[in-house]
Order: structure tokens, then C-alpha cells, then sequence
């Protein structure tokens, strides 16, 4: 198609991937299309791995070579070698061809004997007939004991394998494919599973957010079947455990900072002269530090720039502007039936009242800090060329005779350079909050349009206000928040900060005259009772030589050692006002409840890895009741390695005492990456660590890095005695680490992108409910299978040991002696050898019974035989008295 390959030649766009480096679960880097309104993020989702298979695909439009991936895959990628694959299947080929042997040479000796053997010319067994020649061959080939006691071992695997492979509960639909099971030696560890490892993100929960309520002035908007106060339903207790304290006196609230960091505050009273001084190495080559009037200079700097950035742009957004930038705004638009419609959010916005105000400073704030919103404008360069098509000819000719202005503006924008606005934080997104936010905005019936660093805000009686965008900066994903500076057009003396970010972020940085802290912690405390996670909107008033200090934070940010987002919460996030408080929900993925509910009943522990928001992997424990009402939760600090075994002690005893003192009826534990580092660096101390968390009812690892996990994975397999079976759950590459090491590996996709995966992983899945049915298939199989397999083999061991005693004893009949001798001596060996054939089962064997059966054999045989004498005898003495 000619028109489609010109479409396609038409496409431009920009690749950016990080250096080569060393790991490939490091892979970073953006993907900018032309007609795309925003940069993508490149990662092993976007990309697919060599010898790949592309189902359903008509046309390939592109193919991007990147090319340190198969070096990267191939030093990286963690293999079983033990259990390799390959291994595998040509051990069941010897098993296949071990079994056809023996049926083979079994038929094969029935048909000579009964061909060339013929009853008239053979001495003994003249009466044997073609049963009990086929029970003399059973017999004989069976004797090979070795052999078959592994192909019927592997026979067992086998079997398994199968039933999982065809069990319904295992298929999507009835016409799904079925799950592949690689490594048929792990089927009977499923009955054995002490651990169930897995990571948060993608696996638990859906990829979406929910808008369930919201708070504004102390007003809850909500639908009522969402949020409810559960009466018997009480939160954990949490409590710290910390090794450089010898009493846990205090024990906070969970509507208080959960998983909150240290932070590293440098100067706590934001002396921004302090700051300059402590630096001035770095920045000499941008201002003096030991200029007397700083104040005085700041207001320069920040004059100079209302000079050149604002006062002197006189920007319009007009209606073919705006009918652009909704374009690109509707792409994100979602209508979730099980949202909040926010029907009351609506009717008080349209009643004039505080209330109506409160409200739209809130929308206002959710605009301002959400990307889709600030970055949309950047698809309208794209739009404005296509105008120059013959398809758009029509509608840019009205658009000018509308507007007489239209040309300028499209000059303007035509020349705007947007690559110059191309900032690192943009890689830093949590997109479905963003889609979640935005679509709330839309749902009230507010409008916000950004174009030329200019908010045009629109209310529902469709008034408009023009804000100037000072700066813009996403940190979500970093240091969980994200902020915006406004300055109105009408009032040029101060500005606004909108900020945006999570409860147990915030919550230090709220003012305490100008807040009612006491109720947002009861809202806070209502929103984790509904597993909500909650995000504050805050705003504060700013001065214009504030504006001037992130004006010159930004120009030097590349001459400092400090990140951007730690100077910007240093100087800016204290002393803010909360304008209102969201709660979304992340709906859990089907089947997981479920799960877990199977995993309690089986009294297995829970480990979830998380690299994301500590707060969001709590909520889906609590959720999941893998926390309890009533219970404990334990946040684990291990920062200090002076002495690691005598703070580890201190630990241990703080954890005693809370148990003594609280007496919960179960506990959970959570510990961040660098405390479980400094644990494992020591045996004493990952002793002291094991005993506390074993008998948790989950481990909560938070903000954990991916090498990490497999780190914690192989220190709890060597650590432990009995060895521990760990189940483990994967879905990208980012969990091959995780999957190494755990003793069952389950990989949820079946995509291409993860084909890489299928080399350390036993089993691949469709989705996360089938855990639980191979969890609950495992114990049938272990229990049901296994054993009826076990027992068949103790039955054939035991007719084949009286088949042989009785052979020896037909052979030896003229002494009694010599066939005891040979008896026990041949049992002896074959008891032995069971022992260690047998080993590798947790089943005990039946030692005693087998034990017992040469001299049951024997007891039967000698008081035959003494019967047989007694009669002989008698028979004797009647023939001598007649």
C-alpha cells in the first residue's frame, strides 16, 4: 500500500538508551515518536529478544537493533545448570526407553519360550502355562532393581507433570494453551512449600488505579459501598525495632509515617546563605558567597527573570489550539464504572460557597501536578504540520477566517524548540496515577490546558484564569512527590506552590496552624482501614525571592553534588496547607485473595519484594489477611555495624519484650534493603533474623534492588536446617533474580518478552490463581500420587523378595542352614540398596515390615516343614501298627 508506506516514511522519532553496562536487569532509556504527545519508557516490556516469534503480526514497520543486548543476556542471564532443561528431557528419554525395554525383553523371552520350548521336550515344568511363564519373566527382568527403581521414580514425575499440563483449572479458557512444565523433578517438592516469594508490582495487583474518595476542607466524598468504617476491625500495631535502643517505649500508629526513610536533613533551618557557603567550591563560578546582601541579589535575579520570561509573552490559547491539546487529552481518557462519579464533588462546586472555592484550588492542584496535563502541548507541533496536508487544508482555512490572530500563533509554535525543555525527571512517571488524576478532573467538569508554560484554567461556569508556569518537576518515583510553581497573571508580587505527594511523605511537611492534623490522621487511618492509598494535595503561598532560589538551585544544579529533589524539599516542602486528600485503590488481581487464603491454610510464610512504595506493599498485605486484626507489625532498623552480634542480641530482646507486652495473636515483619544488608553480613545476626521472621506470618522486603532479592533467597536456603522449599513467583526480567535461587520458580507471562526467563523457571502461567490450584494440586499429587506410587513399589519389592527366598529355597531344600545363610545375606544387600534408592523421599518406608519378611518366610517355611515331618511320621507309626 503506497499510502501507507508514505505514512510510515513520515514517522520520525528519537531513541535514547542508557551506556553499555555489565547487568541487564539495568536497562534505561525513553522512546520519542513525532506523533506521540509524550516520551515512552524503554524497558524489557518494549523490547523483544532475538528468535522471538511475532504471532498475529501482519507487517513489521520497524526493527530497532540494540546492540549490547544477547552480550548482556548472555553474561547475565542466571541458569539452573544443575537442572538445566535440556538434562531433563533426556533423562525422561531414558526413563521412556527404560520401560519399553523391559515390556520388550518380558514379551520377547514369552515368545521364544513358548516357540522353542515345547512342553514334550522339556524336563521340568511340564504343567506351566503362558501366566505362569509370564510371572517367571516379570520376575526375573524385574530383579534389576536400580533401574527401574529410577524409571519408576521418574515415572512418578512423569505423571505429575502431566495432570498439571492437563488439568482444567490450569487453562485460561478451554481454548488456551496448556501450561508448560519444564523440570518434572520439582512436581513432588509442590507438596512440601514452607515459602512463597513474589514481588509486588504486576503481580498482585492491576496496573490501574481507582478513584474510590476524596477530602476537601474536611468535607469526605465518597461512594458509599467503598469507603466504611469496619466496627471489629483494627489496625495492626506497629512497632520499631531498633538495635541502638534498649526499650521500645513508643509504639506509633499506622495513621502515622509507616515506612518512612531517615532523611538527611543538612540545614534544618534553610539558611540558604549556609548553604551557599558550604558549597562554594562548587558554585563560585555562578554567584559569590560571601556577597553582604543576598536578599537584595535574589530579588535581582528573580526580577530579571519576570523580565524576560514573562512579562515580555503575551500568549493566547485559541479554540484550534485547544481543540489540539483535547486530542492529546483524550488519549488518556478511562471511564471506570467502579470509580467514584463524584456527583456531590459537583454539586457543591457549583454552589457559591467556601466550599466551591476550597474546590477548585483542589482541582487546581491536581492539574497543575499531573504530567499528562503540563507535557500534553508538546504533541501540538506534531498537529500543527499536519495542517499543511491537503486532509487539514479545509479546516485551517476556518480556523482562520475565525480568528484573524490564528497565523501568529502558529508561527510562534512553530518555532518553539522542545527539545530544549527535555528535563531528566521526566523519565520519572508513575503513569497510571497520572490517567487516574486526570480522568477526576475531567469527571467534575473542570478544564486545564497548558501551552507555553501558561495554565488556562477553566471552571465549570466556564470561566477562565491564566496562571504562568514557573517550574514543573515529577518526582514520584524518586523521592515520592511532585510540585508545581504558579504566579497569577493579576498578582506578580508572590506565587503558589502546589505540591502533590503521599500521606507518609507529607505529614512532616504540614503546617500545624494551618492544618487540623488530628482529623487528617483519622482519614488516614479510615483510608488504610479500605486498603486506599492517599495522596495529598497542599499548596503555600510563596515569596518572589523563594521563586529566586529555585531559580538558582536549577542553574546550578549540574555543580552540585546533591540531587535536585533534595534541595527542592530542603528549601520549599515545609509549611504547607492541605488542599485536599485522594484515595485510590489498586484492585487486586483475580484469584489473589484466594491465594493466599490456600497459602494460610497450609501454613505457608510469605515473602513480597518490593522495589516501589513501601506503603502500597502493606496495604496489599493487609488486604490479602496476610496482617491480621489485631496483630503486630514489626518495622525492622538495622543501620549500626560496630558490633552487629551484640546489636543483633539487642534486637532479638526488643522483639521479646514487644511480644511479652502486647501478646498479639500473629505478627508480620517489614525491613528495607540497606537493614537486611547489614544483617546478612553477619551469621549472628541473620540467626537473630530467622528466628523472628520465621514464625511471621510475612516478610515485607521494601524498596529493595533486584540483585538483592536473590541475594536474601540463597542466605535463607544456606541458613536454614532442614533446607527450606521456596516457591517462587516472576513475571519480568527484572525477578530473574528472585527466581534463581527459589527451589520452584513460577514465571505469570507468556509473552515474548520474557521467553528469557523460561530458562530458570519450572513453570509458566496465565495468571496468579492458578498459584493457588498448583499449590492445592501439589498436596494431592504428594498425597495421593506419590504415595500410591510409593506403595505400589513396597508391594513389588515384597512379592519379589518371596519369589526369590522361594526360589533359593527350592534349590537349597536339602539344607535348611545354607538356605537361611544365602536368604539373609541377599536381603541384607537389598535392604541397603532400598535405603538409598529411597533416601531422596520424605515418606518414610515401611523398614519394619520389609525387615521382618525373610524371617516371617522362614518361620512359615521351617513349621511347614515341621508340620510336613510330624505327618510323614505319623503316617510311619500307623503303617509299623498295622
Amino acid at each position: 500500500d503506497r499510502d501507507y508506506l508514505k505514512m510510515l516514511s513520515e514517522i520520525n522519532g528519537v531513541i535514547r538508551c542508557e551506556l553499555p553496562n555489565k547487568d541487564i536487569f539495568r536497562f534505561e532509556g525513553n522512546f520519542k515518536l513525532d506523533k506521540h504527545p509524550r516520551s515512552l519508557i524503554l524497558s524489557y516490556k518494549n523490547f523483544v529478544l532475538q528468535s522471538s516469534i511475532l504471532k498475529g503480526a501482519e507487517y513489521i514497520d520497524a526493527v530497532v537493533v540494540y546492540t549490547g543486548a544477547d552480550t548482556k543476556k548472555n553474561l547475565n542471564i542466571p541458569h539452573k545448570i544443575e537442572e538445566n532443561r535440556t538434562f531433563c528431557i533426556k533423562m525422561n528419554n531414558v526413563v521412556y526407553y527404560l520401560i519399553f525395554m523391559y515390556f520388550f525383553f518380558v514379551l520377547l523371552s514369552i515368545i521364544i519360550k513358548m516357540s522353542f520350548y515345547h512342553k514334550n521336550e522339556s524336563l521340568h515344568n511340564t504343567k506351566d502355562s503362558f501366566f505362569n511363564v509370564l510371572e517367571d519373566f516379570i520376575g526375573l527382568y524385574i530383579l534389576v532393581l536400580p533401574i527401574m527403581m529410577y524409571s519408576e521414580k521418574s515415572l512418578i514425575y512423569i505423571i505429575q507433570s502431566l495432570r498439571i499440563e492437563n488439568d482444567v483449572r490450569m487453562k485460561e479458557s478451554k481454548d488456551s494453551d496448556k501450561p508448560k512444565v519444564f523440570n518434572k523433578n520439582k512436581n513432588d517438592a509442590l507438596g512440601t512449600v514452607d515459602l512463597l516469594a513474589t514481588a509486588r508490582n504486576g503481580i498482585l495487583v492491576e496496573k490501574k488505579d481507582l478513584f474510590v474518595s476524596c477530602v476537601v476542607n474536611n468535607v469526605l466524598y465518597a461512594k458509599e459501598d467503598f469507603v466504611h468504617t469496619c466496627e471489629n476491625f483494627q489496625l495492626p500495631t506497629l512497632s520499631i525495632l531498633d538495635a541502638e535502643r534498649e526499650n521500645i517505649e513508643e509504639l506509633l500508629n499506622l495513621d502515622e509515617r509507616i515506612f518512612k526513610d531517615p532523611e538527611n536533613i543538612l540545614f534544618p533551618s534553610r539558611d540558604f546563605g549556609l548553604f551557599l557557603k558550604r558549597f562554594e567550591k562548587r558554585v563560585n563560578s555562578v554567584y559569590d558567597p560571601f556577597v553582604d546582601d543576598l536578599s537584595k541579589l535574589l530579588k535581582e535575579k528573580y526580577k530579571s527573570y519576570l523580565n524576560e520570561e514573562i512579562l515580555n509573552k503575551n500568549v493566547r490559547l485559541t479554540s484550534f489550539i485547544k481543540s489540539k491539546l483535547n486530542a492529546g487529552y483524550n488519549q488518556f481518557y478511562e471511564n471506570y464504572k467502579s470509580s467514584y462519579n463524584c456527583k456531590e464533588v459537583i454539586d457543591d462546586a457549583e454552589n457559591k460557597s467556601e466550599q466551591s472555592i476550597r474546590i477548585e484550588e483542589f482541582i487546581l492542584g491536581m492539574s497543575v501536578c499531573n504530567r499528562i496535563i503540563i507535557f500534553n502541548e508538546k504533541c501540538l507541533h506534531m498537529s500543527i504540520k499536519e495542517c499543511r496536508s491537503e486532509n487539514y487544508s479545509d479546516q485551517h482555512m476556518k480556523s482562520e477566517n475565525e480568528h484573524e490572530n490564528e497565523n501568529e500563533q502558529e508561527n510562534e509554535h512553530r518555532n518553539y524548540d522542545y527539545s530544549e525543555e527535555s528535563d531528566e525527571e521526566s523519565l520519572n512517571t508513575i503513569e497510571h496515577e497520572d490517567v487516574c488524576l486526570y480522568n477526576i478532573v475531567k469527571n467534575i467538569g473542570f478544564h486545564a490546558y497548558c501551552y507555553k508554560n501558561s495554565v488556562f484554567y477553566y471552571n465549570l461556569k466556564n470561566e477562565c484564569k491564566e496562571y504562568y508556569i514557573i517550574c514543573f518537576h515529577d518526582f514520584l518515583t524518586s523521592n515520592n512527590f511532585s510540585m508545581c510553581i504558579l504566579k497569577y497573571a493579576n498578582e506578580l508580587d508572590k506565587g503558589v506552590l502546589y505540591v502533590r505527594g503521599y500521606d507518609f511523605n507529607m505529614i512532616p511537611c504540614l503546617s500545624q496552624a494551618k492544618n487540623n492534623l488530628s482529623k487528617i490522621k483519622k482519614i488516614i487511618k479510615l483510608y488504610t482501614m479500605n486498603y486506599l492509598r492517599i495522596l495529598f494535595i497542599c499548596k503555600k503561598e510563596i515569596k518572589n525571592e523563594d521563586i529566586a532560589k529555585y531559580l538558582f538551585l536549577k542553574s546550578s544544579r549540574n555543580k552540585l553534588s546533591l540531587k535536585l529533589y533534595d534541595l527542592m524539599k530542603l528549601f520549599f516542602l515545609y509549611d504547607l496547607e492541605v488542599v485536599g486528600i485522594i484515595g485510590l485503590k489498586n484492585e487486586l488481581k483475580e484469584g489473589v485473595k484466594e491465594t493466599f487464603n490456600d497459602i494460610i491454610k497450609f501454613d505457608i510464610r510469605s515473602c513480597i519484594f518490593t522495589n516501589g512504595c513501601s506503603k502500597d506493599t502493606y496495604l496489599t498485605a493487609l488486604e490479602c489477611n496476610l496482617i491480621a486484626s489485631n496483630s503486630n507489625l514489626f518495622l525492622i532498623n538495622f543501620f549500626n555495624t560496630d558490633n552487629t552480634e551484640y546489636m543483633a542480641n539487642i534486637l532479638f530482646n526488643n522483639f521479646v519484650q514487644s511480644l511479652e507486652k502486647l501478646k498479639p495473636p500473629s505478627y508480620a515483619v517489614a525491613i528495607n534493603d540497606a537493614s537486611i544488608k547489614n544483617i546478612m553480613a553477619n551469621a549472628h545476626a541473620m540467626k537473630m533474623f530467622l528466628c523472628i521472621a520465621m514464625k511471621a506470618t510475612v516478610i515485607m522486603f521494601c524498596k529493595l534492588k533486584n540483585k538483592t532479592k536473590g541475594k536474601i533467597i540463597k542466605k535463607l536456603l544456606s541458613s536454614t536446617s532442614p533446607r527450606l522449599t521456596i516457591l517462587g513467583i516472576g513475571s519480568t526480567l527484572n525477578d530473574a533474580y528472585l527466581l534463581k535461587y527459589t527451589t520452584i520458580s513460577v514465571c505469570l507471562s507468556l509473552n515474548e518478552q520474557v521467553n528469557v526467563l523460561y530458562s530458570i523457571s519450572d513453570y509458566v502461567l496465565q495468571k496468579f490463581k492458578h498459584v493457588s490450584d498448583l499449590l492445592v494440586l501439589g498436596r494431592l499429587n504428594r498425597f495421593s500420587l506419590c504415595r500410591a506410587f510409593l506403595w505400589i513399589i513396597y508391594l513389588k519389592i515384597t512379592i519379589v523378595s518371596f519369589y526369590f527366598f522361594h526360589s533359593f529355597d527350592n534349590y537349597f531344600s536339602g539344607s535348611s542352614i545354607s538356605s537361611i545363610l544365602y536368604s539373609q545375606t541377599t536381603f541384607a544387600v537389598f535392604h541397603y540398596l532400598l535405603i538409598i534408592a529411597f533416601s531422596a523421599y520424605d515418606i518414610d518406608l515401611p523398614y519394619k515390615f520389609i525387615r521382618r519378611v525373610p524371617y516371617i518366610y522362614q518361620l512359615v517355611t521351617q513349621k511347614w516343614k515341621n508340620k510336613k515331618k510330624e505327618r510323614k511320621m505319623k503316617n510311619e507309626r500307623k503303617r509299623r501298627e498295622k
